[in-house]
């Protein structure tokens, strides 16, 4: 179990990272990706077993989906360079 919680803290960062190297809209799609599969699974993982709070799956889906929105206005919306 300690193994699994240290990869599901350390894979988000390195998918971050990762999308840096990618082109601007693939990055924002990745990292959007990311986001709702790391909701999902906490999801599916955590609240069967309560180890989260009940506020705290509400408020997870409510950041999750504002953050992936967001990516995905800039991915397929993006500013044009100067």
């Amino acid at each position: 179990m300690n193994r699994n919680r240290y990869l599901l803290s350390a894979v988000p960062a390195l998918l971050g990272w990762a999308s840096l190297m990618l082109p601007f809209g693939y990055g924002c799609l990745l990292q959007a990706t990311s986001f709702w599969s790391l909701y999902r699974l906490e999801s599916v993982r955590f609240a069967r077993g309560h180890v989260i709070p009940e506020w705290y799956r509400p408020l997870r889906l409510r950041l999750t989906c504002v953050v992936m929105l967001s990516l995905l206005v800039a991915a397929f919306f993006p500013v044009p360079s100067l």
